[in-house]
């Protein structure tokens, strides 16, 4: 199949770096609008304003890298242009793959997926608990196989894999626009008082792509020029805080999960075990608490709590959260008091490494490109949803193997390859998104509290066929494009067609 025999090009060797450079280029002259089949950026280019490449990709988080990845290793031109000074080399987030992403990945390119499994850790259970008003526990599975690694070195791995001087930092998208053969964005640059890294950043304010691919996530600037299917189209606050830690096991001189281990006759955990989840309290302020491992002897914490004014955000009512925010560790301690295994995990962690965000999603839409598709969305760009699934960069992940691949066959008609992308991406994106926002919803008010067990059976069983769907996922859906209808365009008219498919 398509991926399984790709190997990972030699860097060093001459075809990557010709130092046969024009000088910068003129957007207006003739021979940069020509129908050529590759846009290969040389050095000298790269130390210019103004380049041009065959797919430029907006967003240097997971999204984009995979995307840049997946195209290179295809022997497509892709360059990533990232707003930051650098790319992020902290976060306090882990991401659960689970058998979908795990397919888009290893699709892309199977030594990224090894890398993040040895880096990780597997799990096929999560064991949560509920406490009522009187703190008595009790024991429910949730089910599902997952490989948990922290953000940042899914993104070491994804970032080691395209190819050196082609992630641009510093290039912070001000405008885009498209003709019928081209996209163009322009950069601002960051105001940066560091020399070195000011020195880090590419100086180039200007790129021509055959392809521009928006990866810049749920606050997407790139969303701003899409045709609007939605009125007002903004990121939605979904009423709930959340903070987050990653701790070293050595931190700690206990085993956290112990206390875990010995519920209603469960005498211990049965390998492999991941982790747990604590609804601590199921009466406002709703609260959930997620302690997991996720490799490489670390442990991820995190804490939500429903609060829709915002009330203990150290960031403010209009704040979207940051990290190391001053006050942020005794607010939530404060909130805590009577739960010490929890305030123990928040002890041990310095509050520079605690993460506060404000859980948002985004509505669905049933478009995700440009008037000429010469522009087109991924990830939470495209479809930002709540985490409760644990679906965000899982979706992401099928974004970039389909788009990658149908750019990859309809490489002489990218429009056309967006057109397929969208049919085949679309209605599952929005089922998903449908999904995470009712779960999300249920989360937020504790829902399965005030239900009977006639109740909590339906959707343990809608949730276990969700699983099974999306985990139906074929990253090579593209080959069987074909068997779509040709002049269908409108998302609803495909439906059934993609269905067919099992990607809806």
């Amino acid at each position: 199949m398509a991926g399984e025999n790709q190997t990972k090009p030699d860097w060093n060797s001459p075809e990557y770096h010709e130092n046969e450079a024009p000088a910068k280029p003129d957007w207006n002259s003739a021979e940069y609008h020509e129908n050529t089949s590759s846009t290969e950026v040389t050095k000298a280019q790269l130390d210019g304003e103004e380049i041009e490449v065959e797919i430029a990709i907006i967003g240097g988080g997971l999204g984009g890298l995979a995307v840049a990845v997946g195209l290179q290793q295809r022997g497509i031109d892709a360059h990533v242009f990232e707003a930051a000074p650098e790319l992020r080399n902290v976060s306090q987030g882990v991401i659960g793959l689970f058998e979908n992403g795990r397919k888009a990945l290893g699709a892309l390119h199977p030594p990224v997926l090894e890398e993040i499994k040895k880096a990780g850790k597997f799990g096929k259970d999560v064991r949560g608990f509920d406490r009522d008003e009187d703190f008595s526990t009790r024991i429910r599975l949730m089910p599902g196989e997952s490989v948990v690694c922290r953000w940042h070195r899914i993104q070491e791995v994804l970032h080691s894999h395209v190819k050196p001087d082609y992630v641009h930092t510093g290039c912070k998208v001000a405008w885009v626009k498209e003709d019928d053969d081209f996209a163009y964005a322009g950069f601002d640059k960051p105001a940066v008082d560091d020399p070195e890294l000011k020195a880090k950043m590419s100086k180039i304010t200007r790129v021509k792509a055959k392809l521009l691919v928006g990866s810049d996530g749920a606050f997407s600037v790139i969303r701003k020029f899409i045709p609007k299917t939605l009125s007002p189209d903004e990121p939605e606050y979904f009423g709930q805080l959340n903070w987050a830690g990653l701790l070293h096991k050595s931190a700690l001189p206990y085993d956290p999960f112990e206390k875990f281990y010995h519920v209603d006759g469960h005498t211990g955990p049965t390998e492999p075990y991941t982790g747990t989840v604590v609804v601590l309290k199921c009466k406002a302020p709703i609260t959930w608490y997620l302690l997991i491992d996720c490799g490489d002897d670390f442990l991820f914490w995190q804490l939500r709590i429903t609060d829709e004014e915002k009330k203990i955000a150290a960031s403010g009512p209009s704040g979207r959260g940051g990290l190391g925010l001053a006050g942020c560790k005794k607010n939530i301690r404060e909130a805590m008091k009577e739960h010490n295994d929890v305030t123990s995990i928040i002890d041990a962690t310095p509050e520079e490494s605690i993460f506060e965000r404000s859980i948002y999603h985004r509505l669905p839409i049933d478009r995700y490109s440009t008037d000429g598709r010469r522009i087109v969305l991924i990830g939470d760009a495209a479809h930002g949803m709540h985490s409760v699934l644990g679906q965000g960069a899982n979706t992401t992940f099928e974004d970039a193997i389909v788009l990658v691949e149908a750019i990859k066959r309809f490489r002489s008609d990218l429009p056309h390859a967006v057109k397929v992308y969208e049919e085949l991406r679309i209605p599952r994106a929005n089922r998903i998104q449908g999904w995470a926002a009712r779960l999300g919803a249920r989360q937020k008010h504790a829902k399965h509290f005030e239900e009977d067990s006639q109740a909590k059976e339906e959707i343990r069983k809608e949730i276990g066929d969700l699983r099974r769907w999306l985990n139906s996922f074929d990253p090579y859906c593209v080959e069987k494009y074909v068997d779509l209808p040709e002049k269908s365009t409108s998302v609803s008219e495909l439906s059934s067609a993609v269905a067919d498919l099992g990607m809806a």
